[in-house]
């Protein structure tokens, strides 16, 4: 996937380049600090994937991405931001953006972000969007515990259900097992569970995985 980073900062610049690189299926093309040499640079080299900041110098992240799309930009973008409101945040789906992605996102979320966007999903990070989700969306109350599980804990409850163990796990997910291993720690705690096993037939019966046997 060949990406272009857009920051008008020159250290997130190297630090993105630094972490993007690290991953041999991504190519830098291009790093640029402003919103001009942005759409001069999406224009000559047409990048897969965008990259950029909400806050981009004297403008946004936002505006920049709009900007592209109406000159006819069909790539992939993904958004760093710190904290959006629930307006800003159906302006992101308005302009059909991939990816939103907290800017103190470790390493291993950023790549994971990536690597989800790469394979034509989208990634909207839950320590973001949890702010303003006060409730499901289907309307039911978050007092419920498993509807405070962030989308990692979900996806590794569904896991957990089909019976993965913890290596298998962290290769779907595309992070280390000592990440799955606190993410299972987490989903325990949190649904007040004893362990794995009760933490699979959980996610059995509520329909978020159904695990079969071979015979």
């Amino acid at each position: 996937m060949r990406i272009l980073i857009a920051d008008h900062r020159p250290f997130v610049q190297r630090g993105l380049c630094s972490i993007v690189s690290a991953e041999p299926e991504f190519n830098i093309i291009g790093e640029v600090g402003s919103k001009g040499q942005a759409i001069q640079s999406i224009k000559q080299h047409s990048p897969d994937l965008l990259i950029t900041n909400w806050r981009f110098g004297t403008t946004s992240g936002l505006e920049l991405i709009k900007e592209a799309r109406k000159e006819g930009y069909a790539g992939k973008a993904l958004l760093l931001a710190e904290h959006v409101t629930k307006q800003e945040f159906s302006q992101v789906k308005a302009l059909h953006i991939e990816g939103l992605i907290a800017s103190t996102a470790i390493q291993e979320e950023f790549i994971h972000a990536l690597k989800l966007l790469d394979l034509g999903r989208r990634y909207y990070d839950s320590h973001i969007l949890e702010s303003f989700l006060e409730t499901s969306l289907d309307g039911r109350s978050k007092s419920d515990p498993y509807h405070q599980l962030t989308e990692k804990e979900l996806e590794v409850l569904q896991a957990l259900g089909h019976g993965l163990s913890n290596r298998q796990i962290a290769e779907s997910l595309f992070v280390t097992e000592y990440t799955v291993k606190k993410h299972v720690s987490q989903v325990l705690a949190k649904l007040e569970l004893a362990d794995r096993t009760h933490a699979a037939l959980y996610a059995n019966a509520r329909g978020i995985a159904c695990y079969e046997v071979s015979v």
